[in-house]
C-alpha cells in the first residue's frame, strides 16, 4: 500500500524486499492521478472550444467526449487493479491525530456549507419562477430543499468527526445515524440528477451521474469501516475512493479552472456546487492516502 504518500516518496528501502510487493499497487495508484489530470484538462478544453454556454451540450469534435470517456475509464480500472491488490493486505486508517484528514474535514465541512447556501439560493430562484407560471414540481423541489437540510446536517456530522481527529472527549462513533447523512445528501442529490433534464449527450450531466454512484459507494464503505469492530479497510473502499477522486478532478475542478481563467460566461447553469464536489473528492483521496498495512494476508 501507499502507507502514506509522503512516506513512500521518503522511503526508497520500498523497491527492495517485502516493500516490492507494494509497487505495482504505487504506480496504478499513481495511474489514476495521471488520467484524472488528463480526464480534467480535456474536460477543460472541450468547455471553452466545443460547449454550448446555454445548455451545457459539447457541440462540436465529439472525438474529444470519446477520448475523455475513454481516459475515465482507464483511470477506473486503474483503480480496480488498485482494490485487486490490496484485497491481499489487511489494512486499517491512520485516523486519529492525522492532520491531512482534520483539514480535510474542515476544508469539507465548509465546502457542505456552500452546497446549503447554492441550494437555498435554487429553491428560492425555482419558487420565483414558479410562481410566474403557476406551477411547481415537487418532485423536483423536494429533493433539493431535502438536499440542502442533510447539506447542513453534513456539515455538523463532519465537525464532531473533525474534533474526534484531535482527540478530544468527542466520539463521533457514537454518532450511530449520523453516519448516514453523507449517503442521505447523495441520494436527494442523484433524485434532483433525474428529475433535471438528464441527457447522455451531455458530458456534465453524465459525468455528475456517475460521481453521485461512487459518491453514494464511498460514503457506504465509509458508514461500513465505522461499524466493522475490527476497523479493517475493505478493497471496494479503496476503489470508491480512487473513482471517487478521478470523476471529481475530472470536471469539477474543469468548471474552477474556467472560473480562473476568466471564462466563467461559456459555462452553463447547474444546480451542483463544483467547490463541494472537488473537496468530496480531495478527502476520498486523503483517506484512501491514511489507509496503512499491517501485514499481507499469509503472513505470520
Amino acid at each position: 500500500n501507499l502507507v502514506h504518500l509522503n512516506r513512500l516518496l521518503r522511503d526508497k528501502s520500498w523497491y527492495k524486499g517485502d516493500k516490492l510487493k507494494n509497487k505495482p499497487m504505487y504506480f496504478s495508484f499513481l495511474a489514476v492521478s495521471i488520467t484524472a489530470l488528463a480526464a480534467c484538462f480535456l474536460r477543460f478544453f472541450q468547455l471553452i472550444r466545443f460547449t454550448d454556454s446555454k445548455t451545457g451540450f459539447v457541440i462540436g469534435n465529439e472525438l474529444i467526449t470519446y477520448i475523455l470517456y475513454g481516459v475515465l475509464i482507464l483511470s477506473v480500472v486503474f483503480a480496480v487493479i488498485y482494490s485487486l491488490i490490496a484485497r491481499n493486505k489487511i489494512r486499517k486508517i491512520s485516523f486519529i491525530g492525522n492532520k491531512g484528514i482534520y483539514i480535510s474535514l474542515i476544508a469539507l465541512c465548509i465546502a457542505y456549507f456552500f452546497d446549503f447556501v447554492h441550494q437555498v439560493n435554487n429553491c428560492y430562484s425555482y419558487i420565483q419562477t414558479a410562481s410566474r407560471q403557476s406551477y411547481v414540481e415537487y418532485n423536483y423541489l423536494l429533493p433539493m430543499g431535502f438536499q440542502a437540510i442533510f447539506a447542513l446536517l453534513s456539515c455538523y456530522y463532519l465537525i464532531v468527526c473533525a474534533k474526534s481527529v484531535r482527540e478530544t472527549k468527542i466520539d463521533f462513533k457514537n454518532f450511530k445515524l449520523f453516519h448516514l447523512v453523507p449517503l442521505a445528501w447523495g441520494f436527494c442529490r442523484l433524485l434532483v440528477i433525474m428529475t433535471e433534464i438528464f441527457d447522455v449527450e451531455s458530458v456534465e450531466s453524465f459525468l455528475e451521474f456517475i460521481f453521485i454512484i461512487f459518491y453514494c459507494g464511498f460514503t457506504l464503505c465509509c458508514a461500513s469501516c465505522i461499524d466493522n469492530e475490527k476497523k479493517l479497510i475493505k478493497p471496494s473502499f479503496s476503489f470508491f475512493a480512487l473513482g471517487l477522486f478521478s470523476l471529481s478532478f475530472s470536471f469539477s475542478f474543469a468548471r474552477i479552472l474556467m472560473i480562473i481563467s476568466g471564462e466563467y460566461e461559456k459555462l452553463s447553469k447547474v444546480s451542483f456546487s463544483a467547490v463541494t464536489y472537488l473537496f468530496i473528492g480531495i478527502f476520498a483521496l486523503i483517506s484512501e492516502l491514511s489507509v496503512y498495512i499491517i501485514k499481507n494476508k499469509g503472513d505470520n
